[in-house]
């Protein structure tokens, strides 16, 4: 849930940014947001589909593409402070007196965890690091940014900011052609809206979060931002725990801000009365305490990369929880390992031996981008294929697709070209020089059969032209060479006088 607004109120700095901008970079993802996001869609519809289980497979899927690393993080034990709100959302959920009449996707940790579990399992078949936070996962997912593990958070739950995250996602479009996340930087945040971290938890205490769900009542986003700016966040804070808290302000700074009139506001006297019942300090503390300092450990980064992909345990995990066909999850996971296999292959060239491309059948473009069609051999562990490939066609659709992906030597499927070009350059150039000697024949005989089609069209246009003249006294031709026919005037050979010249020699 976060902070109450908060997305609100860091919408002006806000970026849309494409999916396929994002490659390269590893992102750690808060897995119970896209659980929970999912599970109330299937309260909604009163499905028995495990939405969960099959969005996760297409959001690793559509990620992996992109060459993304995702690095799903599952929550541990909740806070102590984290208690009464959890007590006070399973009230509600009882009641179900929520205004839009939907029940909210509200779980115990035993009953999350059963469910993070299968999503493990999935992500270990996957080859995708999946990371069990001791606390929050968002908290988990906060400090794998600040140590540079991780380029960003993905994550529904505005608390990562509180918790020190510095570049936040959220809301993924998978759509094939406009791919896209919305983008929330701290350093905007701070020079822009001149919210610090400080400044996030002190709004997440008025406004409401996860750990002082009512907040306090009477003060509204745009108080509090104005109150923000005009008071000491650290003096703030001091003032509201009581215990000293540390301040960057020196003793003369805040003592000209303990002189303000700021702190004799109508706004400031309903914070300092709406959090008379919050354990102020407690909530500050989870925000503000380093990780060391919780006695947690962070991963080692040669275990955040992502392995080979288990084809046959992926496929049988689906066909338990989601009750897929094997040859349709064999379809969805045979180009992942493909992909990893393309990326793996530089560094490890026996990585080709698992899978092995057999030819290039033709150049395609998927979305926009150039992919190389390309026969893939069957692997040992696949026992489904071959029955689908002897079949008769009688599942319809389904099958008709499939029997295009499937072939007699194993796959076909569209891989990325520049990837495919490094990883097997041999391939590409025997599959280029051939389509070079194909489109060189065919010009050949395009220019022969062209020079002959053009000397018999001249031919058969002069003989034409003969013809229409012979045939039609009226024809100008015609007429203009009877005229100088007959215009022209008789001329007699002209023989020499002489007698030598003469044609007879006549003897007088």
């Amino acid at each position: 849930m976060g902070v109450h607004g908060l997305w609100n109120i860091l919408n002006p700095v806000q970026d849309h940014i494409p999916l396929r901008s994002l490659g390269g970079q590893k992102l750690a993802i808060d897995l119970s947001g896209w659980v929970c996001g999912d599970i109330c869609v299937n309260q909604r519809v009163q499905t028995g589909c495990r939405l969960y289980l099959r969005n996760l497979v297409f959001r690793l899927i559509a990620l992996l593409r992109e060459a993304i690393l995702p690095i799903a993080v599952t929550d541990g034990i909740a806070p102590a402070v984290k208690a009464a709100a959890l007590k006070e959302r399973r009230q509600v959920s009882r009641l179900g007196n929520l205004p839009d009449g939907i029940r909210p996707a509200l779980l115990k940790r035993s009953q999350f965890s059963r469910i993070s579990f299968k999503c493990s399992q999935l992500l270990e078949a996957l080859g995708v690091p999946c990371i069990a936070s001791p606390g929050e996962a968002e908290a988990m997912c906060a400090f794998l940014n600040m140590e540079n593990l991780v380029d960003a958070c993905v994550t529904e739950d505005g608390d990562a900011f509180l918790y020190g995250a510095t570049l936040v996602y959220r809301h993924f479009s998978l759509d094939a052609r406009n791919a896209s996340v919305k983008a929330y930087c701290s350093k905007q945040v701070e020079s822009r809206l001149s919210l610090c971290r400080r400044s996030l938890v002190l709004l997440g205490l008025v406004l409401g979060c996860d750990y002082w769900l009512p907040g306090v009542p009477g003060v509204g986003p745009i108080s509090a931002c104005k109150l923000l700016t005009q008071v000491d966040v650290g003096e703030a804070l001091r003032r509201l725990t009581g215990a000293g808290f540390d301040t960057t302000a020196s003793s003369s700074e805040a003592a000209v801000v303990a002189d303000s009139s700021v702190w004799r506001s109508p706004t400031w006297k309903k914070i300092i009365l709406g959090l008379a019942g919050c354990s102020v300090a407690e909530v500050v503390d989870e925000f503000l305490v380093p990780w060391q300092a919780r006695g947690w450990e962070m991963p080692a980064e040669a275990s955040l990369v992502w392995s080979r992909p288990n084809v046959r345990q992926a496929v049988e995990l689906c066909v338990d929880f989601l009750g897929w066909q094997p040859a349709y999850a064999l379809a969805q996971f045979t180009p992942l390992l493909a992909l990893w296999i393309t990326r793996s292959t530089s560094s490890s060239p026996l990585c080709a031996d698992i899978m092995r491309p057999l030819r290039i059948i033709r150049r395609r473009s998927v979305n926009y981008l150039p992919y190389l069609e390309v026969e893939w051999s069957r692997l040992k562990e696949d026992i489904w294929s071959e029955l689908l490939v002897a079949s008769d066609g009688s599942n319809g659709d389904l099958t008709t697709f499939l029997k295009r992906f499937f072939t007699a030597a194993g796959y076909r499927f569209p891989v990325p070209e520049a990837e495919f070009r490094l990883a097997f350059p041999h391939l590409v150039l025997a599959f280029e020089s051939l389509s070079l000697r194909v489109i060189t024949s065919k010009m050949d005989a395009l220019s022969v059969n062209g020079r002959r089609g053009r000397s018999k069209q001249k031919k058969k246009s002069n003989v034409n032209v003969i013809e229409s003249t012979k045939s039609d006294p009226q024809n100008p031709l015609v007429q203009q060479t009877s005229e100088k026919i007959i215009a022209a005037p008789l001329v007699l050979p002209a023989w020499d006088s002489s007698p030598e010249g003469s044609p007879l020699h006549l003897v007088r």
